[in-house]
């Protein structure tokens, strides 16, 4: 069974200017020889006014690799839209077999958020995600007194039984996540077997809490 891979995302189409960032996520879709996921992230900042997107092409099959690819652009104007545009123009998405918006898979909706459940063929898979105390907690996390770090199980259900694995797990969070909080399972986008689960979160902004947006990748066998 491959291991996940993680990488923070948002979630929404709307483009609009919030009290805290509140970051929206792009799904662009699966390579179609199936190796990578592209996404785009983008939001109009709290304190600075800018717009700012970014794109990224992960590889679906390495654990807790760096994107592949990382492109990030920035508009003065606070137009979340333009700025990913912009991004959207800086990226080859034929070197990885990506045609953007052509193969975006299903979306299933979560309805508990701590776990969540596909099948594939004639197996079921239990994503179980839990929390535990982080650590490390930086002065300025101090508002936000419930930093936590991420553990996800997933559990293979056949006609030859069950078997669990522990397939992501940190020790401490990275420097995106250090102050981050209150996750919750919010959906997974499937393409056959090409999982990514999408978690929200909390964390400390310029003018509030942020919302924003972890996700796991892994391929069902």
């Amino acid at each position: 069974m491959k291991s996940l891979s993680l990488f923070v995302v948002t979630l929404s189409f709307v483009f609009t200017a919030n009290a805290a960032d509140q970051h929206k996520f792009h799904n662009l879709g699966f390579s179609a020889d199936g190796k990578h996921f592209a996404y785009a992230t983008s939001v109009v900042q709290d304190g600075s006014g800018y717009g700012v997107a970014e794109i990224n092409i992960k590889s679906l099959q390495n654990y807790d690799a760096s994107p592949v690819l990382s492109v990030n652009r920035m508009v003065e104007e606070g137009d979340a839209r333009a700025a990913l545009k912009i991004a959207m123009q800086a990226v080859n998405f034929a070197a990885f077999n990506i045609a953007p918006g052509t193969i975006k898979g299903e979306t299933i909706k979560a309805t508990s958020a701590t776990e969540i459940t596909v099948e594939n063929y004639n197996a079921k898979y239990r994503f179980a995600m839990t929390t535990k105390a982080s650590p490390f907690t930086p002065d300025y996390c101090h508002d936000y007194p419930n930093q936590a770090l991420v553990d996800i199980k997933l559990t293979k259900t056949d006609r030859a039984g069950s078997e669990t694995s522990v397939l992501f797990n940190e020790d401490y969070a990275p420097a995106n996540r250090i102050c981050a909080y209150n996750y919750a399972i919010e959906k997974v986008i499937r393409n056959g077997d090409r999982i990514a689960l999408v978690i929200s979160y909390n964390a400390t902004g310029f003018e509030g809490p942020d919302t924003d947006y972890m996700i796991v990748t892994t391929v069902l066998e």
